[in-house]
């Protein structure tokens, strides 16, 4: 994903830091970036996602040795370190090239909830509808040099999740 969110494809070192992965190597954001432009590369024309797609999640675990072991037997998802980062794991969901792929993490406080992220065409955009339909921005909008821009958001719940909008140009 991110693939994203997430999402978290799209990473820096301060978002990672934000939700409780302390790593200021760009080997982890590389690794993240590759595969998310790989499962791209890879998706046809037709099976390109549209907005509000879900593209990335990550789920916290307080024991991640459980967690890889519950998940990969109940849905045969591979679950792999992302080399240099210790509390994160890449999910290969081996869905469709267009399902997404997500993270498994060390859970950092007790009620850290799964976050999603979804594609969206307009982070700015989506970010004041956000706000107009009551939920807030907890994380503005945030780009990922070469490969787009990310926000993380509350909805009005309390539920976190996260936006995605692709753009090489992001610097």
């Amino acid at each position: 994903m991110v693939q994203a969110v997430g999402l978290t494809i799209w990473i820096r070192s301060d978002f990672l830091n934000f939700f409780g992965v302390v790593s200021q190597k760009p080997v982890l954001v590389r690794r993240i970036s590759e595969i998310y432009i790989n499962r791209k590369a890879n998706m046809s024309k037709s099976d390109t996602k549209q907005d509000a797609s879900i593209v990335w999640f990550e789920i916290p675990a307080d024991n991640p040795g459980r967690a890889t072991a519950f998940y990969s037997n109940l849905f045969g998802w591979k679950i792999s370190p992302f080399p240099g980062s210790g509390d994160y794991w890449h999910i290969d969901t081996g869905g469709a090239d267009a399902s997404p792929d997500g993270a498994l993490k060390r859970r950092k406080h007790p009620q850290e909830p799964v976050v999603n992220y979804v594609s969206v065409d307009s982070v700015d955009k989506f970010a004041d509808k956000i706000s107009k339909l009551g939920g807030k921005i907890c994380m503005a909008k945030t780009a990922v040099p070469q490969m787009g821009y990310f926000a993380v958001c509350q909805d009005p719940e309390g539920n976190p999740f996260g936006l995605w909008e692709s753009d090489p140009a992001a610097a």
